[in-house]
């Protein structure tokens, strides 16, 4: 994962972030929260309706067109009236009678800086100056749009029949308007006392409006984590912090630096460090040294589960305590070579400080082979997530790999005389990255089969850095249960459009989870709970990065189980014809509390509709595989209905999308099957 190798650097990323009271400025070095107070005055020049470029404060008006164009790499800001109304998102709408503030780099610093909802805006033209004014009313504003906007949502969400516990939103709704009230009633002789009943007002409103949001019964909820615990208390309090936010799923790092984090014979076996340093003279209680059999018996404890998530060939760390990571302590010619490296050196990658393994020599293979074996043999891991299974996409100057065992091979299979000159012609060069790429995928192909054989229902993800390895993610189709685009953007249209772009390139029916980066960007509670609402639309679920940061962000945890994580969910992709089962349990148990009752859908039609259901049910609980021709029918049948006008056609859409994903998890069952 990695984020600060592969992100563009410091202060050229911002992203979407406000809480009713506070704005997040995120850069990869650095995360800090800036909070407004009363008489909060910025200035910025700025230029007008121009495209956005690196640190640069643009204002787009209605003579621009509908919206800025531009991309997630920023933050944005929507005023209506000279009022800010909106914070966060790319390529925003253009009000009729407004602004929109886009900034890049610096420019997008400024406005997390000074911009809230309620912030003044104002623009001396002749000057080209930005002023950004937040004083008392501002905080008042912000309070009154919290409500409103919660008003609005459990409006919606009771006509649109929402499963939400719609007494529990109002009760938060009347205690934000009583703070509301308070605020107004002390203002005159106490701004200060005031201004913090506006943010309780705000914060309030803002737990309305969690309740309005539906809590879905069957989804991954999973968290990326580097193991850092000392003990086990320490690893009990984080599991327990993980299952309190909501996650049903822990992706433990059970290798980096090139090290495993438990004891491993395999390591031993070929003389290397067994265990990774910074656990192997640990003591984690019955579990003796193994932190990897801690997360897992204390997952179990509370219902979740444990997947490995693995560096794959990269390995050996800046901050390495020995000279060299183990692989390459005992086989220096285990390492890929770049191009720049003439003499073949053992030393890290030239851009990350990094060293990745020759993935074409097959005892590199056989070696990994080994020890994902020995993991999947000896611990109760639910999957595996592969990271860095392919080498970086560096220039020609600096690519893998020049290992010399490795250019022997390629000659013998190529037929070329003189594997020198893939140093310097780079269209030969691109027919060899075109046979390394091969190579990855076999190895990708062989850890599939040897996983697939030990357990069938082992599920096997995949999570491609963004660039050229995402677009190279269709490699794989025959071999991955699911994959994980890593969506950095924080709003719904770049993650939905992200994960789409994606989809496009594999078979129709992959798994798919959205990789958010809330926490790792310091993305307030609101804006947190709209990553996890955006990422799993029309997928199975989301993997957030990483709880390293999350577990210092406990209102932003306390948001997620407040809103989408209010209910407990079975995770789908590790038993998926249960996860079949819940899903259409789920749907009746809408018809009958909700749809039914509140004439959503009329009452023979639910009746039917209940029973076709339980047919499917039935079926996938007794272990058989539901025919693809059911899901089709019964989808077409709910869209008759709403053509009808015997289903409610919001109600509709919900019910083909949750169709749509059981019958994603159905066939991926038969697919393994068929393996």
């Amino acid at each position: 994962m990695l984020i600060k190798r592969w992100l563009p650097t410091a202060r050229n990323l911002l992203f979407f972030g406000t809480l009713a009271f506070s704005v997040v400025c995120q850069s990869t070095e650095n995360s800090q929260v800036h909070s407004k107070g009363i008489g909060t005055v910025g200035e910025h020049t700025y230029l007008l309706n121009e495209p956005r470029d690196t640190d640069e404060l643009i204002v787009y008006d209605p003579d621009f067109g509908d919206s800025t164009q531009t991309n997630e790499y920023g933050y944005e800001v929507t005023a209506e009236d000279g009022i800010v109304t909106h914070l966060g998102g790319a390529d925003s709408d253009i009000p009729e009678h407004g602004l929109v503030l886009s900034g890049h780099g610096e420019g997008a610093t400024f406005l997390t800086d000074y911009a809230v909802i309620g912030t003044k805006v104002e623009l001396d033209e002749a000057n080209k100056v930005m002023t950004l004014r937040t004083d008392l009313d501002s905080y008042r504003y912000q309070a009154q749009h919290a409500i409103t906007s919660a008003e609005t949502s459990i409006e919606s969400a009771y006509e649109g029949y929402y499963d939400f516990p719609k007494q529990e939103a109002e009760q938060f709704l009347t205690q934000a308007n009583q703070y509301l009230a308070a605020g107004d009633t002390i203002r005159e002789s106490s701004e200060i006392s005031a201004y913090a009943l506006y943010l309780k007002a705000a914060k309030v409103a803002d737990s309305a409006y969690y309740h309005t949001i539906e809590s879905e019964v069957v989804e991954q909820r999973a968290i990326w984590h580097r193991p850092e615990e000392q003990n086990l208390d320490q690893v009990i309090e984080t599991v327990q912090g993980m299952h309190d936010s909501g996650f049903n799923s822990i992706y433990l790092e059970v290798t980096f630096w090139g090290y495993t984090i438990y004891p491993s014979e395999v390591m031993k076996k070929y003389g290397m460090t067994s265990q990774h340093p910074h656990f192997s003279d640990k003591s984690y209680g019955v579990y003796g040294n193994d932190i990897l059999a801690a997360y897992i018996g204390e997952a179990e404890k509370l219902g979740m589960t444990v997947q490995g998530w693995t560096n794959g060939f990269m390995v050996g760390s800046p901050d390495l305590v020995e000279p060299l990571p183990p692989q390459l302590t005992v086989n220096p010619h285990w390492l890929a070579i770049q191009n720049s490296n003439v003499d073949s050196e053992v030393i890290p990658d030239n851009q990350s400080g990094y060293f990745w393994l020759d993935i074409v020599q097959d005892d590199v293979q056989k070696y990994m082979l080994e020890i994902y074996r020995e993991m999947q043999e000896n611990y109760a891991i639910t999957g595996l997530n592969i990271d860095y299974m392919r080498y970086p996409h560096y220039e020609h100057a600096e690519a893998f790999s020049f290992n010399e065992l490795a250019l022997k091979e390629y000659q013998q299979d190529s037929g070329i005389e003189n594997t020198e000159i893939l140093r310097t012609d780079i269209i030969e060069f691109k027919k060899y990255q075109h046979w390394i790429r091969e190579e990855e995928n076999v190895f990708v192909k062989k850890l599939a089969i040897q996983a697939k054989r030990l357990n069938p229902d082992f599920m096997f993800t995949a999570t491609p850095e963004p660039g050229p390895e995402e677009t190279m993610i269709a490699d794989w189709k025959e071999d991955i249960d699911g994959v994980i685009p890593q969506a950095y953007g924080h709003d719904f249209d770049s993650i939905h459009e992200h994960v789409n772009s994606s989809k496009e390139l594999m078979p129709k029916g992959t798994i798919y989870y959205t990789g958010i980066y809330s926490f790792y960007h310091d993305i307030d509670p609101m804006g947190t709970v709209k990553d996890v609402l955006a990422g799993r639309y029309q997928t199975s679920g989301v993997n957030m990065f990483a709880y390293g940061q999350g577990k210092d962000l406990p209102e932003a945890r306390a948001a997620l189980k407040e809103g989408p994580w209010r209910e407990v969910a079975f995770n789908p992709g590790e038993h998926l014809l249960e996860g079949v089962v819940l899903m259409l349990t789920d749907i009746q148990d809408k018809l009958t509390r909700i749809y039914i009752p509140r004439e959503a859908i009329s009452e023979n039609s639910g009746t039917a509709l209940l029973s076709e259901l339980q047919v499917l049910a039935d079926m996938a609980s007794n272990g058989e595989l539901i025919p693809n021709s059911e899901f089709i029918r019964l989808t077409a049948s709910i869209r008759a209905l709403a053509d009808n006008g015997e289903l409610d056609t919001g109600v509709a859409h919900r019910l083909e999308n949750r169709l749509q994903n059981a019958a994603y998890w159905n066939n991926h069952a038969r697919s393994n099957q068929e393996r």
